[in-house]
């Protein structure tokens, strides 16, 4: 079970490594990677993409959870709890969210319905003891992202051409 644990410990270090900085980026440079990918017209989705990037780290640690530990110990049952209770949320949150905040309200609805399910599964594994959340890794690889957020608001702020600010937070990363 040491050697188990220590395999989930390193696929945390290795994922935390690559969604932390990717979601701070997209958070970040959100009006930048619209404009690129929607063009201009499209200036109001930064919002909700910086919201959706939030759902985009929950759903990456998650995965962990999901495929590398309760699958394989056949705790498909809880999965599909986790599943149902999340889209249980999903619906509920888009019916009170969307109609009056619209894709802000959407992108919030996502980020609660991931938050639900993962909660779930991710209380499941560690009341059984299938897992234990690495917190100092993920506060370490928060704490080293602190200079990527500051080049990433410095490109945005400063470079005013949206390519080269994109691909100067990209490259820098």
């Amino acid at each position: 079970m040491n050697e188990f644990r220590e395999h989930i410990a390193e696929s945390f270090r290795l994922l935390f490594a690559v969604s932390v900085p990717v979601a701070v980026g997209g958070i970040v440079m959100a009006p930048q990677i619209v404009q690129v990918l929607a063009g201009g017209q499209y200036a109001d989705a930064s919002l909700p993409m910086r919201i959706v990037m939030v759902a985009f780290l929950i759903v990456s640690i998650s995965q962990i959870c999901v495929i590398q530990v309760l699958i394989p110990m056949k705790k498909d049952k809880v999965v599909l709890i986790s599943a149902s209770a999340a889209a249980a949320v999903g619906v509920a949150a888009n019916v009170c969210l969307v109609g009056r905040y619209g894709a802000v309200g959407s992108a919030i609805s996502v980020v609660a319905a991931e938050l639900t399910g993962n909660s779930i599964n991710f209380a499941y594994a560690i009341r059984k003891g299938l897992l234990l959340f690495p917190v100092r890794a993920f506060i370490r690889q928060c704490v080293m992202t602190v200079p990527y957020i500051v080049m990433c608001m410095v490109c945005g702020r400063c470079l005013h051409n949206v390519f080269v600010s994109l691909s100067t937070a990209v490259i820098g990363c």
